[in-house]
């Protein structure tokens, strides 16, 4: 009877590895693609950051410039508009810029972004799920590259995230 405690002790310590094993890999693999939020500066909310938070990184990387379409010098619109990005994954203005840039780039990854379009709203999703202007921007971008059933279940998401907001 002992003896096959040990070995039942034995098995299911292995089983508990293999299950952290595909337990890690899986959640690694599902957000991979569009990376881990953490950040070296941020992640923050940008609803609630601080003027200071806000200016430290838009005075750089989402200036009048940029939001121009005017690139800073060796720099481009995309890599500046991620970096605003992954400081504040929920940035609305900086989410409508990514996303009328990539239609004005033709393509889903602007040059210089590190994801697609459709992986900035995700990460926006994940760090405030609540966030209802997020959720507009989403559905707006979801009619625009043809994808209507998911654009209307995230339309609905976004009326009852946002209440009374007038916006």
């Amino acid at each position: 009877l002992f003896r096959s405690n040990i070995y039942f002790v034995a098995m299911v310590r292995e089983i508990v590895k293999i299950f952290y094993f595909f337990l890690c890999f899986f959640s690694v693999t599902v957000h991979a693609q569009c990376g881990n939020l953490s950040n070296a500066y941020g992640p923050f909310d940008y609803r609630t950051a601080t003027v200071a938070e806000r200016k430290l990184v838009e005075d750089w990387h989402f200036s009048p410039e940029v939001q121009s379409y005017k690139p800073r010098h060796n720099q481009t619109l995309g890599g500046d508009v991620d970096y605003t990005l992954r400081a504040f994954p929920n940035n609305h203005r900086a989410l409508l810029f990514m996303m009328n840039l990539s239609v004005r780039e033709k393509t889903n990854k602007p040059q210089g972004a590190l994801y697609t379009v459709s992986c900035y709203f995700d990460r926006a999703i994940r760090f405030r799920p609540e966030d209802g202007q997020v959720r507009l921007l989403h559905g707006i971008y979801l009619l625009k590259i043809g994808d209507n059933k998911a654009a209307v279940d995230e339309l609905k998401l976004a009326e009852q995230f946002s209440g009374d907001d007038a916006n």
